[in-house]
């Protein structure tokens, strides 16, 4: 009966079936959030997008618990796909909002060594570049002090065999935040150069990303226009 209901969910993209689901399952209580988690895993297993699945996930586990194993459940569909960007929100919302945790102050350093490896082995996923990013929300004097961000965006811009684009983007949101470049900043960007004019580093950081991403190219032009001069 419950694979039943579960592939009957699967077909839903209605809120209302998942609002009385969830009032059934309050009434019944902590007791069942395994029950629960089970049938959003199944779900996802079928539906790896599926935001009512990912949404009563959450709502089961800050309102019955089961937080111990999923940092874990977290980790396996990363391995089975890294670009899975529903995982890492999901991850994120972990962190966050575990109470066995710490938080997000006490899980940084474990956090970005977990992310920085995720990148290095796949410097095209945007969801992990994000992801890094907001390990260091509300506090960026950490996010441009620590030589860990710094460094794998000069590891992946070093390489020949990747996408630069989301390193490039990385660097400039470091440089607008106050970071203050080094030679080896400045080398790495200009070996990526293609005769383009320096003037500073974050415009040419700028015009080198419209060139690698064409497809947003308005965007950086928007954002070379925006630049201060405390990220030249």
């Amino acid at each position: 009966m419950e694979r039943v209901i579960v592939a009957h969910i699967c077909c839903l993209r209605k809120v209302d079936p998942w609002h009385h689901w969830r009032w059934v399952a309050e009434k019944l209580g902590p007791e069942v959030a395994g029950r629960e988690l089970d049938c959003t895993w199944r779900v996802l297993s079928l539906d790896a997008k599926h935001y009512l699945a990912w949404s009563h996930r959450q709502w089961a586990l800050r309102a019955l618990g089961g937080w111990e194993d999923e940092l874990d459940y977290c980790h396996e569909l990363l391995e089975a796909d890294v670009f899975n960007n529903s995982a890492w929100n999901q991850r994120y919302y972990v962190i966050t909002q575990s109470p066995l945790l710490g938080g997000l102050e006490a899980m940084r350093e474990s956090e970005v060594s977990y992310t920085i490896k995720a990148i290095l082995a796949n410097p095209a996923n945007e969801s992990s570049w994000r992801y890094l990013k907001g390990l260091y929300k509300d506090d960026k004097e950490s996010w441009i002090s620590d030589p860990s961000v710094s460094s794998v965006c000069l590891n992946v811009l070093s390489r020949t065999d990747c996408f630069h684009g989301f390193a490039l983007s990385t660097l400039l949101d470091l440089l607008c935040d106050g970071l203050r470049p080094t030679n080896k900043h400045r080398d790495s960007v200009r070996a990526l150069a293609n005769e383009e004019p320096y003037t500073n580093l974050a415009n040419l950081v700028c015009t080198i990303l419209g060139r690698v991403d064409p497809i947003r190219a308005n965007y950086w032009a928007w954002r070379k226009s925006k630049i201060t001069v405390a990220a030249m």
